[in-house]
């Protein structure tokens, strides 16, 4: 073999090799993760507070009120393991955007209509 034909082999050997190894990070990133869904987990808490809140009279509304009344009732711990008040605030506030408010008067009034 002359010197041409070795390199092209070797070049030909590191072009397999770059394919193989871009495809496997490939794979490796693109499979789903081991564990809970976390949009499944999100919509169900969005779910849990929009319950709450039903429950709730707007004039006596209080975020502290309202997540002890959450966590007081059959609430699944080994599931949400994550909710805590700032994540009941954060859910709160997903729902001013998913129903188009500004106030929590507003929210309230959307929620029971």
């Amino acid at each position: 073999m002359s010197k041409d034909e070795i390199q092209n082999w070797m070049l030909l050997a590191f072009a397999i090799a770059l394919f193989f190894s871009f495809f496997k990070v490939y794979i490796m990133f693109n499979k789903p993760g081991v564990g809970l869904d976390t949009a499944t987990q999100k919509d169900e808490l969005v779910e849990i507070v929009t319950d709450a809140l039903k429950c709730v009279d707007v004039k006596t509304y209080d975020a502290n009120v309202v997540y002890e009344m959450i966590i007081c009732e059959e609430f699944d711990w080994e599931r949400y393991k994550n909710f805590n008040l700032n994540r009941f605030n954060q859910t709160v506030n997903t729902l001013y955007i998913i129903h188009e408010v500004d106030t929590i008067e507003e929210l309230f009034e959307s929620i029971n209509n």
